[in-house]
């Protein structure tokens, strides 16, 4: 000890090494002023910054199969297992340095690149504090882009290495070359386009050298070996993705504010939600921005600089194109400019360049300032201190400009180093999730559940129903299922035969709010963007829902989160064997079925005049006349002045009947149904309920509210005819598709209409006779409301939520005698639920819950079944046979991977020691 602080005594501080603490210190309190109000110790879950916690993101990085959600297969690139070694070591807070540690490191790797052109000083100094700190890194911080930022770090040190090369005669830059680009390279094309300029600009001087070339060749082909879960990540994705599949709105979307101006500026790229939301595209106060090119026009003179033009010039004209859609054929005939899509890869290596020059031409200026006497200006004399101070001035005077207007450029963005601004404190998960997570143990579904809310959820809550953002544009195999469950919350169907098929034991109501999206906004509804279906609406609403319905118990609630049991469904285990394989084939568009054909409208075609119908009394308004053409008898609707007025007839009905209301008419018009206690009484005081149906939507079911109807038309246009009206005794329309069909029957199930496997009994489900027929099923199976018109009873326990009521024992002649029937006693009377002809099939069937996808294998015998449209399901088979055969060639990349550092390392070390002996 006594040694060490001996050394440290004696160890004497350069004038470079104090000049570059103190513009470290200088850096970092610039940066400190932009990150303050930042949260630490919770994790940040923000653009395609999830929140990479522990054992989580070090299982992506190792595997294909993820249980997140539903499941899916990804291949995860390589920064997800630095995100998790620090997490494991420092839990949320390891993330948070992680991530805002990315400035500091840029940072640090330009003044390693730029010395090499700039003597160490003000203006790298200041030069290396901008390509840190400026509206392009911060928006990217914002964006939550780890992968990308790393890539920005990165470069100038494995260029660095590449001048190396080619002035050394030595394989340690060669070596060090390939291993930064590995360790930065995490998004390898990000990197690729940071590094071409300057990578072709070596290849061009030395040309002539067949030794160099080879050594920044070998450089390049240990860098994919280094990087190659990053490069076959792009692989995999890219074979994936469709340029058809919304290719040009992206261009669109992203390019849109693309200028010169705006591009050497570092802003520009629309698709930034920072960039955008601080006006930095298109404000004109951003114009500050220019100071930073226009200081680099000075540069000229730096030879060796002067690529960098032309460069820029390339860049910004390819993004300018772009923006007209001229270089959209190009997208087409050579795919890796797909990794343009977004702005970042053009604008990162832009940045780059312009502060490369930057320096060299702030350089330049001081330089020229120092021999501009100042004093000259004057004709007086000074003392020679004065004279000094005076002789520095321009100097002092430039940096302040510069400095000043570079801090002040990004200044706007201060506050949590942009998030502030984007997303007040949400950036953080908050502590309500933990609180709710720690509480829950089966399966959730989170309502609204936004982009947001899945970066949340990935690591507080990942066994939630959702899919993967891109889930659709990358085929994952449960897209479409989860996209039509959203579709079907939004249309108000039961929610029942979802749940119960996924095992949903909890439903949470989030009422945070959400800046980015309106996810918490409006009317309950399936939205899609990022490539995935969200499912957004007004918190009240989906409360509403869920408290009005019996299938769900509030269980819990926070400040601003409500937890709802789903009654009656227990966890499911990973893997089930159940008794059963049955196909169903079930109706794909509603109908209903006549049973007393009574029509309840008096009059309805107007052959007795106006009788038994209400018109309007006075000579202003809306005017019926019933007119004759061909001998048929219509009612004329006429607005010409006044307000409109409808017509109407009022009749008694029986409470929980289903009707069919339908109105046939030239012209527009809408029907408003009344339903009251009673007849009408003048002050409406017993009025129940009233709904609008338009004319769009006739004919309508509805189940009667009352036992009396008020029926009211309203013309929507200046002249209505009307020819026909009739309300009459139906039954409740089927519930169409595959999902809302499968409650109540056993085993595994399959949609006959997209599947070409024979395995299992054929099902008919409601299906009309003819299609029946036809079908020919193993077994028949009817929901009463369906068939029998009568009183409906309305309750989620019943199959498809309704039943009819067979007041006094009343045996229905339409129910088959070797019917199986299920029926509910009730104090009105006895409730058919539904009834099913056949016998259910009893093969036993290996079911693994997680989604369906061809990888999942259960051994030569076994068959493959999609179950309920998105699990696994194998006959001939055990649960223990049922494996994940999709890590393909992931574990050999990963081996590949390893080895590679390994031997890396080996080498340095080597060299290193030939060297020191």
């Amino acid at each position: 000890m006594q040694r060490i602080l001996t050394r440290l005594s004696q160890h004497k501080i350069t004038d470079d090494q104090r000049n570059r603490v103190l513009a470290g210190i200088a850096f970092l309190v610039a940066y400190s002023i932009l990150l303050q109000g930042i949260i630490l110790g919770r994790y940040y879950a923000i653009g395609d910054l999830p929140p990479h916690a522990k054992g989580i993101a070090l299982a992506k990085f190792f595997g294909t199969w993820h249980e997140t959600m539903l499941g899916f297969a990804h291949q995860y690139p390589i920064h997800k297992m630095y995100f998790g070694v620090f997490t494991q070591l420092l839990g949320p807070l390891g993330q948070n340095l992680l991530f805002l540690s990315l400035p500091v490191g840029a940072f640090i790797a330009f003044i390693f690149l730029g010395r090499r052109f700039v003597p160490e000083g003000t203006a790298l100094f200041v030069a290396a504090g901008v390509y840190a700190l400026n509206p392009l890194t911060l928006a990217e911080m914002v964006n939550g882009g780890s992968g990308e930022f790393l890539a920005y770090v990165g470069g100038p040190i494995v260029i660095e290495y590449l001048y190396r090369i080619t002035e050394r005669d030595s394989l340690r830059p060669v070596l060090k070359a390939g291993a930064a680009f590995g360790l930065f390279g995490v998004i390898p094309w990000t990197l690729f386009w940071i590094l071409a300029p300057f990578a072709l600009n070596r290849l061009y001087s030395v040309r002539k050298d067949p030794k160099s070339v080879s050594r920044l060749v070998a450089s390049g082909g240990l860098g994919i070996l280094l990087s190659i879960p990053g490069v076959f990540y792009l692989f995999v994705r890219g074979a994936s993705i469709s340029t058809a599949n919304g290719f040009a709105s992206h261009l669109d979307w992203n390019y849109a504010d693309a200028t010169v101006l705006s591009i050497l500026r570092l802003a520009g790229n629309h698709g930034s939600y920072a960039l955008t939301t601080y006006g930095y595209n298109t404000d004109s106060w951003a114009a500050v921005g220019l100071i930073i090119p226009c200081i680099a026009l000075f540069a000229v003179t730096k030879t060796e600089l002067r690529f960098l033009y032309p460069t820029v010039g390339v860049f910004v004209s390819f993004a300018v194109l772009t923006n007209a859609t001229v270089t959209y054929p190009l997208f087409e005939l050579f795919p890796p400019l797909w990794t343009f899509r977004n702005m970042t890869k053009i604008l990162f290596p832009v940045s780059l360049c312009v502060l490369l020059l930057f320096a060299a031409g702030f350089h330049y200026l001081l330089a020229l300032t120092r021999r501009v006497p100042s004093l000259g200006l004057f004709d007086f004399q000074v003392t020679e201190p004065m004279q000094t101070v005076f002789n520095r001035l321009p100097q002092v005077l430039l940096v302040v400009l510069i400095v000043s207007s570079s801090f002040a450029y990004v200044a706007p963005m201060a506050g949590a180093a942009g998030l502030n601004g984007t997303y007040d404190d949400s950036y953080a998960i908050p502590e309500e999730y933990d609180t709710v997570a720690n509480s829950l143990d089966g399966k959730v579904l989170w309502a609204p559940y936004s982009y947001t809310t899945q970066l949340r959820l990935r690591a507080t809550y990942p066994n939630h129903v959702g899919i993967k953002s891109g889930g659709l544009n990358t085929g994952k195999a449960n897209g479409e299922y989860v996209r039509q469950f959203f579709r079907s919350i939004g249309a108000g169907d039961r929610l029942y035969p979802h749940l119960s098929a996924l095992g949903v034991q909890y439903i949470v109501v989030d009422e945070l709010p959400q800046q980015r999206y309106p996810a918490t906004e409006g009317r309950i509804r399936m939205e899609e963007r990022h490539g995935a279906p969200w499912l957004f609406g007004n918190p009240t609403e989906f409360a509403s829902r869920f408290d009005d319905s019996a299938a769900y118990t509030r269980v819990m609630e926070t400040e601003n989160l409500t937890v709802y049991r789903v009654n009656g469904i227990e966890r499911k285990s990973g893997s089930v064997i159940k008794q059963g394989v049955h196909r169903l084939y079930t109706p794909q568009t509603p109908s209903t079925h006549a049973g007393d054909a009574s029509n309840l409208i008096s009059n309805p075609n107007f052959e007795q005049g106006l009788s038994s119908w209400w018109t309007n009394p006075r000579s202003t308004g809306t005017q019926a006349t019933v007119v004759s053409n061909n001998d048929t008898r219509t009612l004329k609707l006429e607005t010409s002045t006044g307000n409109v007025i409808p017509v109407a007839q009022g009749f008694e009905t029986d409470p929980k009947q289903a009707y069919q209301v339908a109105v046939n008419s030239t012209g527009n018009v809408s029907v408003v149904l009344y339903w009251y206690d009673g007849e009408k009484r003048a002050d409406n005081s017993n009025l129940i309920d009233r709904r609008e149906y338009p004319i769009s939507e006739h004919p309508v079911q509805v189940i009667a509210k009352s036992d009396y109807l008020s029926l009211r038309l309203r013309p929507k246009n200046e002249t209505v005819y009307l020819h026909s009206v009739s309300v009459k005794p139906t039954t409740v329309p089927a519930a169409v598709g595959f999902e809302q069909n499968t409650e109540d029957i056993p085993g595994v199930l399959i949609d006959g209409e997209r599947t070409d496997t024979n395995v299992g009994k054929t099902v008919a489900v409601n299906l009309p006779a003819d299609e029946r027929a036809s079908l020919n099923p193993d077994i028949v199976v009817t929901d009463a409301e369906s068939v029998l018109p009568g009183t409906v009873v309305l309750n989620d326990t019943y199959r498809q939520g309704a039943g009819v009521l067979l007041p006094n024992e009343t045996i229905e002649t339409q129910i088959p005698e070797n019917a199986t029937v299920t029926t509910y006693e009730t104090e009105n009377g006895t409730v058919v639920d539904y009834w099913v002809v056949g016998e259910w099939d009893h093969t036993e069937t290996a079911v693994k819950y997680t989604s369906y996808h061809d990888a999942w294998t259960a051994g030569a015998n076994a068959t493959h079944l999609r179950a309920f449209g998105w699990a696994n399901a194998f006959t001939n088979t055990t649960t223990a046979e049922i494996t994940w055969s999709g890590n393909g060639v992931r574990l050999p990349v990963i081996g590949i991977w390893g080895f590679s550092w390994l031997a890396i390392l080996a080498g340095l070390t080597y060299l290193r020691r030939e060297q020191n002996q």
